[in-house]
């Protein structure tokens, strides 16, 4: 009595009619298809987006910092800034002191490339855009021959 149970539960589809097996077997296949679809979707988005990343987004990056040190170059506004205590870790390599420049009352930071601790507290030149002052530079970080807009000292 028992064996008839299980296999009257388990073996379900045998009392189905042929025509209602097929849309249950078509069924199931779709149900998988669409699964394979959604995984090979998946990989797809992953694979473009790493593109994307490695030959958009890296590439825009590395150009438009030397563009925009550029600008900073050739287009910067002179200003003083102060070489304030905090520190700018980069690996392997002695801490770098961070300054301070204020512009219309906003405070912006930038690497003074000053290692030395006694530093803290001395005024720097400073050049930064007029139109997007968080991009700043200290005047020691172009080569002493190129020409620099700058007269604060």
């Amino acid at each position: 009595m028992a064996e008839k149970k299980y296999h009257e539960q388990h073996n379900h589809d045998q009392s189905l009619s042929q025509s209602a097996r097929r849309r249950l077997k078509r069924s199931l296949n779709r149900r998988r298809e669409r699964a394979k679809k959604g995984k090979a979707w998946l990989i797809r988005s992953i694979g473009t987006a790493f593109c994307l990343i490695v030959f958009l987004y890296i590439p825009y990056q590395i150009v438009g910092g030397i563009i925009m040190n550029y600008l900073v170059q050739r287009n910067g506004v002179c200003i003083k800034g102060i070489v304030t205590t905090n520190v700018r870790h980069i690996r392997y390599s002695k801490p770098n002191y961070l300054y301070k420049i204020s512009v219309n009352g906003k405070e912006y930071m930038g690497n003074s490339l000053y290692t030395d601790e006694r530093k803290v507290g001395d005024t720097i030149c400073v050049l930064y855009l007029k139109s997007f002052p968080s991009n700043n530079k200290p005047i020691n970080f172009f080569d002493p021959d190129e020409r620099v807009n700058c007269d604060c000292k």
